[in-house]
């Protein structure tokens, strides 16, 4: 009989086997139970049809089965539970035993009169106290209840739901299960798509369209993924097959083949649809056009009669279309198609063969907008044709008139009684009706209150057909008019300070007009208009002085470039680039002078026009404009033309010969110090020849610049000579430099570069001195004409002459430049210098700042020839007069210096007499002349002491 202790773990291990039991039923249940549910809604969902998987889906159905079983029912069950391993965990789960129980079972296994298990009554000892220990303990406490309920609901769940699936759809489950059970039955699902066509095409016109719509028949969602298939017999027998899918077009599946040729069959599959059968199409020739004649009927405002056409159509907008045409077959209903949906039925005559469109019960067909037409035409037999052939309209706008007023081009400033010569331009694409001039009058006190037109051109009213002119080709300009007139402000009886705005406005037949921009005219007083006049002829005074300076320019850089020619031989690259600069200055001096857009030749039109327009009797200036005009025209084709011609020509023999000089491209870094050598006679021709003509294009605008400063007074020779004296401070500047490198080197002892800068300012120098010249000549004549009209002016010229002509400037500008030129660049600075503080001693008599000085120094000052000065008088020149101080500027009068020196050779001291001995008298007189004034001064301060 078993121990009470053996019975209650032995009751343990039956509870324990009972629990695992229901744990492992429960999940196999569970697990078979959900697999079969979960592939049958797959099943159901994705409607396999292909035998494959649904043997592959039973067998999942059966290997989980399978698994279950051994998972949760085999391994657990056949797992032996021994007491002394359910003492074990016994102990663990009551710490407070403490291995006694474990032992009480082991001792419980073994005999009392085993020798080796020790004794025995200890061993009952201990087997007692396990069992009194163990009588309040519960051993169900060990056991997890928990986990085979749990599973028990989740299997009640799984079973719920699968009653739930079976209620709602009973046929679905039959299905279902007899699927997977016997994956090679017959068993299927019932579709849930019938695809169909709405109308089943069985004739289609050849080169036409097939096109057919499905639908479901039972009104279901239609499938994504429908194809249709189109299958054609081939001439050998064969079959064959184009599978294309059909996209919907918004909410509807349509099927469209374009340009049938031959026979077919189509069907259709989508979804679990693929029970369609094959329908034959037959290709069979629909109606077509032979014959087309269309009548166009321009609007009636043009007056142009009815015209044919070609069949793609061009017509001017609002142009009436009548059609007739024949077919190929007789019809039973005709449409004339038009994009924009426009569709206008036809009359069929009574063969059916031909018809007109519009019909009579139809609107007029108007063409406003381009496009494209065709005819829809429906055969007796039931077939559409004439879809393929399009043809084009072009819908030509009647634009309105474009306009613009070609003159005045800006605001114009005009007295009272002036005349504004107006100039229009317009044009239509067909035909102008006509042009006005709307103006509006405003002033200080009122505005907008006087608003009217001039009618400037009107079409002949007997013209009625006006596109014959332009052969009905509207989208050209067909009409285009020019109309001058010469609008008497005087009429208007306006008054100074009144303003009009005005422009052109065009109107055609349609009607439609066109303005123009507007344009200003200014009313003002006769003073007014004389000071414009007076700013005109200062602009084209001005104008023509910078042409000429522009010019003299021109020429000095040519000068220098021919120095450098003859002095190297030979010409560098940097000097092609200067005589291109020159060529470039040039051609800006042509354009200067002779464009009518700007510089002399418009100010000169504008001035001529102002006083033409303003009816002004001013014969001096229109014939001092006039000439001016024919100068120009004559500089133009004598000297201007011919010397670009010769400067262009030599550029390009330069360039020519120069090209195998140039530096390699695959150095560009390395400097270019490369000569070539030019043939100096060819290229110093062509040189000499453009300089021929720079020269008499400068002595012509020195003439024209004469003839123009003649009524300007000194203000214009004070800009003259203060333009003289920036340039000369420039040269200044320029000596100054060249002589840091030259001082002390002899002339002949120079190299060629130096020599031949110094040859190009000598040559700055004295046409520097020619330019005074023409000023000092150009104020004597001015001095002269204004005697009577500007007596001031007169008298303020004769002064700046007076003083000019004692001074000697040009002398001693010729002087300074053969200085230079002999690089005696000393004096030639001391005497430019002094030209520089004497040029603007002149600007200061011009400017009327020293009258009252100038006239005293004048009075008390000698003879600029040479008179002899007495020991008593002043100097004329004083130190205190010269622009540096103490310094020495060199202004000394040769003949007259040898004349002092030997009144006071006896005075001087032995070592300055033998220091003045050992130069020239040109070297000496220059430093020394200081100390000679020292002398003078001193003689005068003792003369006045006596």
């Amino acid at each position: 009989m078993q121990h009470p202790l053996e019975q209650r773990i032995a009751a343990l291990r039956s509870r324990a086997r009972r629990l695992m039991v229901v744990y492992g039923l429960s999940w196999v249940v569970t697990t078979a139970l959900g697999a079969m549910v979960a592939l049958s809604l797959l099943d159901y969902l994705v409607r396999f049809q292909d035998i494959g998987l649904r043997v592959i889906c039973s067998l999942s159905v059966a290997w989980i089965m399978v698994w279950a079983c051994y998972r949760f029912l085999y391994l657990p069950l056949f797992v032996r539970l021994r007491n002394v391993e359910l003492a074990q965990k016994l102990e663990r789960r009551f710490p407070g035993l403490e291995d006694r129980l474990v032992s009480s079972v082991e001792f419980l296994r073994t005999s009392d009169d085993d020798p080796t298990a020790g004794s025995a009554e200890l061993r009952r000892a201990v087997i007692d106290q396990a069992t009194s220990e163990t009588e309040r303990l519960d051993f169900s406490e060990l056991l997890d209840t928990r986990v085979p309920v749990r599973a028990a609901v989740t299997t009640a769940a799984v079973c719920l739901t699968a009653v739930i699936l079976a209620a709602l759809d009973p046929p679905a489950l039959q299905i279902a299960v007899a699927r997977i059970v016997n994956p090679f039955g017959q068993t299927a699902w019932p579709r849930r798509n019938h695809i169909e066509f709405v109308d089943r095409v069985e004739r289609v016109a050849r080169g036409g369209v097939f096109e057919v719509e499905l639908i479901d028949a039972k009104g279901a969602r239609l499938p994504t993924d429908v194809l249709i298939h189109y299958r054609f017999d081939n001439p050998d027998g064969g079959v064959t097959v184009e599978t294309e899918p059909i996209r919907p077009i918004g909410s509807r599946l349509v099927a469209r083949r374009e340009n049938v040729a031959r026979a077919f069959s189509y069907r259709a599959e989508g979804g679990d649809d693929r029970s369609m059968p094959w329908t034959a199409v037959k290709v069979v020739d629909p109606p077509a056009i032979t014959a087309l004649s269309i009548r166009l009927i321009p609007p009636k405002y043009t007056g142009c009669p009815p015209r044919k056409s070609k069949k793609n159509i061009r017509a001017l907008v609002g142009t009436r279309m009548e059609i007739a045409a024949k077919t190929t077959k007789p019809l039973a209903a005709v449409a004339l198609c038009m994009e924009g949906d426009r569709r206008i039925p036809g009359r069929i005559s009574r063969s059916g063969r031909r018809f007109t469109a519009p019909g009579p019960e139809s609107p007029e067909v108007q063409i406003d907008r381009s496009g494209s037409y065709w005819f829809e035409l429906t055969g007796r037999n039931g077939l559409k044709g004439g879809r393929g052939d399009r043809w084009e309209i072009r819908a030509v706008p009647d634009t309105p008139p474009s306009v613009t007023i070609d003159r005045p081009t800006a605001k114009v400033f005009v007295t009272p009684k002036a005349v504004v010569p107006i100039k229009v331009s317009a044009e239509d694409d067909l035909a102008l009706h006509e042009i006005a001039l709307v103006f509006e009058l405003t002033s200080q006190t009122t505005k907008g209150d006087r608003k009217s037109a001039i009618l400037l051109y009107r079409r002949d009213a007997g013209t009625t057909d006006l596109c014959s002119q332009c052969g009905g080709f509207y989208d050209e300009q067909c009409d285009h008019r020019t109309v001058k007139y010469r609008w008497e402000l005087e009429k208007l009886g306006l008054t100074p300070g009144v303003q009009i705005t005005f422009h052109a406005a065009a109107a055609d037949y349609l009607p439609q007009t066109g303005t123009s921009e507007p344009r200003q005219v200014i009313v003002i007083s006769d003073e007014q208009l004389q000071n414009r006049l007076a700013d005109w002829q200062d602009t084209i005074l001005a104008e023509v002085a910078r042409v000429l300076k522009m010019q003299l320019g021109c020429r000095s850089q040519l000068e220098a470039i021919l120095v450098r020619l003859d002095q190297l031989g030979q010409l560098e690259h940097l000097d092609v680039d200067r005589l291109q600069a020159v060529e470039l200055n040039q051609r800006r001096v042509s354009h200067s002078l002779t464009d009518r857009s700007e510089g002399v030749r418009m100010h000169v039109l504008v001035l001529l026009a102002e006083v033409k327009n303003n009816r002004l009797d001013r014969p001096g200036v229109q014939q001092r404009m006039t000439a001016l005009l024919d100068e120009i025209d004559r500089l133009r084709r004598e000297h201007l033309t011919p010397a670009d011609h010769e400067l262009t020509v030599a550029i390009k023999s330069a360039i020519n010969v120069a090209r195998p000089f140039w530096p390699c491209r695959e150095e560009p870094n390395k400097p270019n110090t490369a000569k070539m050598a030019v043939p100096q006679l060819s290229v110093a021709r062509l040189l000499d020849n453009a300089g021929g003509h720079q020269n008499a294009v400068v002595a012509s605008l020195e003439r024209i610049l004469g003839r123009l400063t003649r009524s300007d007074g000194y203000r214009r020779f004070h800009r003259e000579i203060g333009a003289l004296l920036r340039d000369q401070e420039t040269l200044l500047e320029h000596t100054v430099e060249i002589g840091r490198r030259t001082l002390t080197w002899n002339l002949e002892d120079l190299g060629a570069e130096d020599l031949a800068e110094l040859k190009i300012l000598s040559a700055r120098q004295l046409e520097l001195a020619r330019q005074f010249d023409r000023i000092r000549h150009g104020m004597d004549r001015a001095a002269e004409e204004l005697r009577q009209s500007d007596p001031h002016s007169a008298d303020t010229l004769a002064v700046a002459l007076s003083e000019a002509t004692q001074l000697a400037v040009g002398t001693k500008m010729h002087s300074a430049g053969s200085h230079i030129r002999n690089n005696r660049v000393g004096r030639a600075t001391a005497r430019q210098k002094q030209i520089n503080a004497e040029l603007q001693r002149l600007l200061d008599i011009l400017a009327d700042r020293q009258r009252n000085d100038l006239d005293h120094q004048k009075d008390g000052s000698d003879d600029s020839a040479g008179a002899e000065q007495k020991p008593g008088d002043t100097p004329s020149t004083t130190p205190t007069e010269r622009k540096n101080g103490d310094e020495p500027d060199g202004n000394v009068d040769m003949d007259r210096m040898r004349e002092l020196i030997k009144g006071l050779w006896g005075e001087l001291p032995a070592h300055q007499r033998e220091q003045m001995l050992q130069l020239p008298i040109e070297e000496f007189l220059p430093k020394y002349e200081l100390l000679i004034e020292k002398y003078f001064r001193r003689l005068s301060e003792g003369n006045d002491a006596k």
